[in-house]
């Protein structure tokens, strides 16, 4: 075998390992999530619509990435209304010759602990940004969306502006 074709050898196994494992990550973010009772539903054919907007700052609090969700599953239950019921509402009007209602509200998570560890320095912020709530004592995914994935260090923060529409009537 001669070095060349030792290198062209060598080159597909580096890129077959460093596909296979983005093609894993990605598809795993996108398989149909399940809450705690109830599989997550696509969101385009129903009377919500939920994006978020995701602020990345490092420790010093200084802005690191911003990402835009939309959300493309939610969970058909009857609790969500009654989640959102509860929100305040920002603003009230007319959507496609639809009533609609605006919630809108804020997550924020802070990277304390070195999980999904690369280094512990270091490490993967996931592809999906979730909504979720609790209800009686367990927890359930409202709102899913894919984004991608961002290198994040101890100390740095993700704070998620959501906002999303209901149609009334």
């Amino acid at each position: 075998m001669t070095c060349k074709m030792k290198q062209i050898e060598i080159f597909g196994i580096v890129f077959l390992i460093c596909t296979s494992f983005f093609i894993s990550n990605a598809f795993a973010a996108t398989l149909e999530g399940k809450a705690t009772t109830e599989a997550l539903e696509k969101i385009d054919k129903s009377k919500y619509l939920a994006q978020a907007l995701t602020i990345h700052r490092n420790a010093n609090g200084d802005i690191i990435g911003a990402t835009q969700i939309d959300a493309t599953r939610y969970l058909n239950h009857p609790m969500l209304d009654k989640y959102l019921d509860f929100l305040p509402t920002v603003k009230t009007g007319i959507m496609n010759q639809k009533q609609v209602e605006l919630k809108q509200l804020t997550w924020t998570t802070e990277f304390n602990d070195c999980f999904q560890k690369i280094t512990c320095q270091d490490y993967m912020y996931s592809f999906v940004t979730i909504l979720g709530m609790s209800y009686q004592d367990k927890s359930y995914e409202v709102f899913r969306g894919l984004n991608h994935g961002h290198m994040v260090k101890v100390g740095d923060s993700a704070t998620s502006y959501w906002s999303v529409f209901r149609i009334l009537n």
